[in-house]
């Protein structure tokens, strides 16, 4: 076959064909477990401490969280900020790592997408700030109930004045 016989077309279908395959053998040359058991062997746990700290600190969040779970809605409102602003700022703080690793860690973990970022700090936030929200959820649902019985309440009383008072004038 001569090069010439094949349009733009006709190669662009071929790299895409050839891509697509390509893609999915990547796909799936490795699994979840592989993934997960290589990220485990990459961080060296015993010399880098510092990623201990922040599983602590997102232990002692998650703890607060189940904690004041009950309390009111401004102290979780706070709790909820300081929540959403440590995930926010992953990224600038990924960046900062990236440049400063060698201050507080033996090897360079910070990528340019955040890979590591994303699984070491900005998840379990995520995780922590759902399980707030469900609690937040909750605790609406339970003040919409309790207004609902006040209020029931006051118009049940309000009727039996109204009553009280039709009889007294007859």
């Amino acid at each position: 076959m001569n090069p010439n016989d094949f349009t733009t077309q006709d190669i662009l279908r071929f790299a895409k064909r050839d891509a697509a395959q390509k893609g999915q053998a990547l796909q799936t040359q490795y699994t979840f477990t592989d993934n997960a058991l290589g990220f485990y062997h990459a961080v060296n746990w015993k010399q880098d401490k510092w990623i201990f700290a922040i599983f602590a600190v997102q232990f002692l969040l998650f703890g607060l969280v189940l904690a004041v779970r009950k309390a009111e809605v401004q102290l979780q409102g706070m709790l909820f900020l300081l929540l959403v602003a440590l995930t926010a700022g992953a990224s600038p703080l990924n960046a900062w790592a990236h440049t400063n690793y060698q201050l507080f860690s033996t090897q360079d973990y910070f990528d340019r997408r955040g890979t590591f970022a994303s699984v070491i700090w900005t998840a379990p936030f995520i995780f922590i700030l759902l399980v707030q929200l469900i609690c937040l959820v909750k605790l609406m649902a339970d003040l919409a109930v309790k207004a609902g019985r006040l209020k029931v309440q006051a118009n049940v009383k309000k009727k039996k004045k109204g009553k009280g008072k039709g009889k007294k004038e007859k």
